[in-house]
């Protein structure tokens, strides 16, 4: 007989970390000394982001927009200092980054990658599908002479090959950015009425 494995719990919190491990997250609780807002950050795509800069126990602490829920970061304005918390923390790219954070009337939840993979796939799914039929319809266009037609599904079928690439990087980045699972895990575990205490420095 087979005895599953159950899931393992994330370690205790412990208090602020002098540097978190590269692409994995710790958890630490912490009071919220100081929090600078206003801040953007340059994406990638030259998008701009808001950033958040938390201080605590003489440590800086990031939380970008694009790093948790989109509709949680709403509520961030909420944390003030002085705040005894919980967070979610990891490095990224040498900087102290939140993935999620709570404290007694407060809970920012981590970004979505459930829903996320679920949107990815099912966008690859139907992109695939419909490029496939494109170059269908545009060899059968192709023989009957029909330009109109090969020209509609030409079109169609770039589009749908774009959704697939798209849908492609938004999956890869789950690979990339194993953080993101992780955070969502240890939020998994939080229970849903949570205390934390104040820190002492």
């Amino acid at each position: 007989m087979i005895n599953a494995t159950p899931k393992r719990r994330p370690p205790a919190p412990t208090g602020a970390l002098s540097r978190p491990m590269p692409n994995h997250t710790a958890l630490i609780d912490a009071t919220i000394d100081r929090i600078d807002t206003n801040l953007i950050r340059v994406a990638s795509d030259i998008k701009k982001v808001p950033l958040y800069r938390l201080t605590m126990q003489g440590a800086c602490y990031f939380i970008a927009a694009d790093d948790i829920d989109a509709e949680a970061f709403k509520q961030i304005d909420r944390l003030k200092p002085g705040m005894a918390v919980r967070a979610c923390v990891f490095d990224d790219r040498g900087r102290r980054s939140i993935a999620w954070i709570k404290g007694n009337d407060v809970a920012i939840a981590p970004y979505n990658v459930v829903r996320q993979k679920s949107s990815n796939v099912s966008l690859l799914i139907w992109a695939s599908c419909i490029f496939m039929l494109s170059l269908l319809i545009d060899g059968a266009a192709f023989k009957s002479g029909w330009a109109f037609v090969g020209a509609v599904t030409l079109v169609v079928g770039i589009i749908s090959l774009l959704g697939t690439l798209l849908a492609i990087a938004g999956l890869s980045e789950l690979v990339f950015r194993p953080q993101r699972r992780e955070a969502q895990e240890k939020w998994q575990y939080e229970p849903a009425s949570f205390t934390a205490e104040r820190s002492n420095g």
